[in-house]
């Protein structure tokens, strides 16, 4: 089964996008900040990061960069999701070396569809 960790400061955020995944036969962990995150992919590697890009006080473009820094997560997915998909916020997402980014507000199967995309063993 896919494991996916959701990284955002929005709790009902977190809750709403848990159950979609779970729903969808994907696990997911939660982290609120950066430093949940990072404790996170130290403890036990996801399969995909679906990160939010606004978030106090390290935003989800520098927690972006930083996973693409560290040999360990260089490679992971990282699916960020954003109220702010601009096209100049879509350029710093992908600089940043995102994979994807899903603009809020989304529809469900948009979202399941970009993961799975990246998720070949999810259903």
């Amino acid at each position: 089964m896919a494991h996916v960790l959701i990284v955002d400061d929005d709790g009902a955020m977190r809750r709403v996008l848990s159950l979609q995944l779970n729903l969808a036969g994907i696990e997911s962990r939660e982290a609120s900040n950066a430093q949940q995150a990072f404790v996170s992919l130290k403890q036990e590697l996801p399969d995909l990061v679906l990160l939010d890009v606004m978030m106090p006080p390290i935003d989800g473009i520098e927690i972006c960069r930083r996973i693409r820094l560290d040999p360990a997560t260089m490679a992971l997915p990282v699916i960020m999701v954003s109220a702010y998909a601009s096209d100049a916020n879509r350029e710093r997402a992908m600089a940043a070396g995102a994979t994807a980014l899903v603009a809020k507000p989304y529809e469900s199967d948009t979202l399941l569809a970009t993961l799975r995309r990246y998720l070949p063993q999810a259903v």
